[in-house]
């Protein structure tokens, strides 16, 4: 059974989740978690957001890490999350085929007082990791629609694996990605 068939189950547990994603290799794991329709990935945040978060220091892998994602959009739903330590903080940017038009999209991770991650885009770094796209910030004309007040609230389903799903103002926007480590 494969972890999208797990997810079109109504009676699917978390636990049975967690041992699916678990059980796969890295080039598996990747295409299951990558290859998950919109209506898998709300499923998996629904099974998902109920389990506690470790700290956002579990994202970095050494100095920086790179994420393979998804998002449930019909276009252009495929990306990168990257992520390094910025001082005490940790930030992130999106690597993506309109980047060059949107921006980056850089945010700060936070992880207080909640069960999830949030990725912040009102929190934009001062200077971009070394190696990084230059800073800009996400009110731009055009960067604006897609990453102004943009908080994404993120869970994970083990090490390598986290869900997220997208609000703006406080309100969900009924959009959601799966975001895995590349090794």
């Amino acid at each position: 059974m494969t972890l999208g068939s797990l997810l079109d189950t109504t009676r699917t547990t978390t636990g049975e989740i967690v041992g699916r994603v678990a059980s796969l290799a890295q080039a598996e794991r990747l295409e299951e978690c990558l290859g998950l329709t919109p209506a898998q990935q709300r499923r998996l945040w629904q099974l998902a957001s109920p389990v506690a978060a470790p700290s956002a220091n579990e994202l970095l892998a050494g100095e920086t890490s790179v994420f393979a994602g998804r998002n449930s959009l019909q276009v252009f739903s495929r990306f990168e999350k990257l992520f390094a330590r910025d001082g005490r903080a940790i930030v992130g940017c999106n690597r993506h085929a309109l980047s060059p038009l949107l921006g980056p999209g850089y945010f700060t991770v936070r992880d207080e007082n909640s069960p999830e991650l949030e990725f912040d885009y009102s929190r934009v770094p001062a200077e971009a990791p070394a190696g990084w796209p230059a800073i800009r910030g996400n009110t731009g004309v055009l960067a604006r629609p897609v990453y102004g007040d943009l908080l994404d609230k993120v869970v994970w389903i083990s090490p390598d694996v986290l869900v997220g799903a997208a609000f703006r103002g406080g309100s969900p926007l009924g959009s959601y990605f799966v975001l895995v480590r590349k090794m």
